[in-house]
């Protein structure tokens, strides 16, 4: 009986280590989840980021092709303009009349 007694003893002190190890698991896995859960969000944030950048590009993207659209119209103006006889000196171009200035 003291035998059975040491031997329990002993299982008891083994599941009390197991027990402690088991918990010490469980406290390294929710201190990665916390650090999985933080990186998941500065994942998401990169991502905002990410999205906001790709919109300016278009707008900066869209812009850039208005003002190449209208220095097109203005050179083809000033081709326009030296063609015509006194054309290149005067003020008085088509775009000159659309804004009013001459």
């Amino acid at each position: 009986l003291e035998v059975e007694s040491v031997n329990t003893t002993s299982r008891v002190d083994v599941l009390e280590v197991e027990s402690a190890n088991t918990t010490s698991r469980v406290d390294v896995l929710e201190v990665q989840t916390v650090n999985i859960a933080a990186k998941v969000d500065e994942m998401e944030i990169l991502s905002t980021d990410m999205q906001v950048l790709n919109e300016e590009t278009v707008n900066t993207t869209s812009r850039v092709d208005v003002l190449e659209e209208a220095l097109a119209e203005i050179m083809l103006e000033l081709a326009q303009l030296k063609e015509k006889p006194g054309g290149g000196g005067s003020d008085e171009c088509e775009r000159c009349r659309n804004l009013g200035l001459g």
